[in-house]
């Protein structure tokens, strides 16, 4: 269908930089690299010193490049997935662009005090335009940079759609947690909402991510992921498994619920898009979570903002209230959510708005 739009992009010498090396990491697949696939569009990973027409950074690359590139008039996109505007701590933000420096070879700028956020604010300035996720953030950015769209991850190639099954047992819940193993800690939210229903109810909880990470950068200081889930205490049954597309369906088929617990207290975190909801949702999932501006949002939208929790006595009384539902009213929520997510975020959806952000610089 949208074959045609790829006629734009014809002529150019199209590179992109990744946030993974195999362009495999869900920041690549989901987003520019999925735009491209679509469309037909040929490009090449971005190399230090050659020239391009256009060339797509993600927020983890090595940005210094875009003033060479802006001096030979190249066209930057600079796509920002997270919440990097947000107030920082001070050490954080100093450590996030020395780490970043060091991983990109630039060993002059270890020593240098620099906030990553200032670096950060100077490369927007100088984009094109600029991919965020949320309202929040575009309206932070529009502060540097006018030409600022919203594009969500594309979810659908990740999902295999199966038959939906619930816990037929009164007193036995499957629960599915789905992240990368850095947001693993946030379960410690329901560590004791978890523990106290686990008194009275056989729990399951199936967490798919990663079995290994790195703690620092994705480089330094590799952990099991098995020892973060021991650390959170939890006394119901916890069964970890590799993320990949075919468990991400098979385990969410026999879940009655999935869970997306936020900490609080980290601005990072609370500034997150509905990506994860919006996955959930297309594998069929009900879904609890807790209260941030995103999911608010969605969930308002959807019908379903009953499950939106504040505070672990809303967690732990809408999950005993799920428990007594009906068969066929776990299923209307699983249906209502599923056909909500599919409507608004959808490919062809998606595909239009980065037409839409390429179109405004390249016609």
């Amino acid at each position: 269908m949208f074959k045609k739009y790829a006629n734009l992009f014809k002529d150019l010498k199209i590179a992109y930089a990744p946030y993974s090396k195999d362009f495999l990491g869900p920041g690549d697949r989901r987003r520019f690299c999925f735009f491209a696939r679509e469309l037909g569009i040929k490009f090449d990973q971005f190399e230090k010193g050659k020239d391009y027409d256009l060339v797509i950074f993600s927020s983890t690359s090595d940005l210094n490049c875009i003033d060479k590139l802006k001096q030979k008039k190249s066209k930057i996109v600079l796509d920002l997935v997270d919440s990097y505007l947000i107030k920082t701590p001070l050490h954080k933000d100093l450590i996030r662009y020395i780490g970043r420096s060091y991983l990109q070879k630039r060993f002059k700028n270890v020593f240098l005090p620099i906030k990553y956020t200032n670096y950060l604010k100077k490369y927007i300035s100088k984009a094109d335009a600029i991919v965020c996720s949320t309202e929040k953030q575009l309206q932070e950015i529009k502060r540097f940079n006018p030409n600022v769209h919203i594009i969500l991850d594309n979810m659908d190639d990740d999902i295999i759609q199966l038959k939906k099954n619930f816990s037929s047992q009164k007193n036995k819940i499957n629960i599915m947690w789905e992240g990368l193993p850095s947001n693993i800690y946030q379960l410690k939210e329901l560590n004791t909402v978890l523990n106290n229903l686990g008194k009275t109810i056989d729990i399951n909880l199936h967490v798919l991510t990663d079995l290994e990470s790195y703690r620092f950068f994705s480089r330094f200081y590799k952990i099991k992921t098995q020892n973060i889930i021991d650390s959170i205490s939890l006394k119901i049954n916890v069964y970890l498994y590799q993320w990949n597309s075919i468990a991400l369906s098979s385990i969410a088929s026999i879940c009655d619920f999935g869970i997306i617990p936020v900490d609080q207290k980290s601005q990072f975190t609370l500034g997150k898009p509905e990506n994860k909801l919006i996955l959930l949702w297309k594998l069929g999932l009900p879904v609890f979570t807790s209260k941030t501006d995103a999911y608010s949002r969605v969930m308002q939208s959807a019908g379903l903002e009953n499950m939106i929790c504040e505070n672990q006595m809303d967690w732990e009384e809408s999950i005993k209230a799920f428990i007594k539902l009906k068969p066929a009213e776990k299923f209307s929520i699983s249906e209502s959510s599923k056909v909500f997510a599919n409507e608004r975020f959808n490919k062809k959806f998606l595909i239009s708005l980065w037409m839409k952000l390429f179109s405004s610089i390249l016609d």
